[in-house]
C-alpha cells in the first residue's frame, strides 16, 4: 500500500550509497539553469532535459490538472503533509517541487519553449 511507498522512500533516501538528493537537485539548477548561463543557454538546457524526460510514457502522461505531485506542490505550506514524519514530508516536498519545476514549468507559464521567443 501508500504506507509502504512511503518507508521505501524514507529507506532510499536514508541511505548514504544512493547520493543525495539536495546535492544533486541544485547541481542542475545552478549547473544547468542558473544565473551563470544567458537565458537562452539556460532555456535550451532546460529544453534538452525536458524533451529527455518526455520520452518516458509515465512522465509524458503526466497532466497538470490530474497531477497529484502538483496538487501538494501547491497546497497551503502551513499544512503539514504527515504531521507524524516531518522529514517524509520534507522528501515528499523536495521530490513534488522538482517533479513539477521539470515537468509542469511550461504548462504553468513559467518557461516558454525557444520557438515562442
Amino acid at each position: 500500500g501508500i504506507d509502504n511507498n512511503y518507508d521505501a522512500l524514507l529507506a532510499y533516501m536514508s541511505d548514504a550509497q544512493n547520493g543525495n538528493l539536495l546535492d544533486d537537485w541544485y547541481h542542475v539548477l545552478f549547473a544547468h539553469f542558473g544565473d551563470r548561463l544567458t537565458s537562452k543557454q539556460s532555456q535550451e538546457q532546460y529544453e534538452l532535459v525536458y524533451e529527455e524526460l518526455m520520452r518516458f510514457k509515465s512522465l509524458k502522461e503526466c497532466k497538470l490538472d490530474t497531477c497529484a505531485a502538483f496538487k501538494r506542490n501547491s497546497r497551503n505550506r502551513e499544512k503539514v503533509l504527515f504531521e507524524e514524519d516531518s522529514e517524509l514530508s520534507f522528501y515528499v516536498d523536495v521530490l513534488d517541487e522538482i517533479h513539477c519545476h521539470l515537468l509542469h514549468s511550461f504548462e504553468c507559464g513559467f518557461r516558454l519553449r525557444t520557438t515562442d521567443l
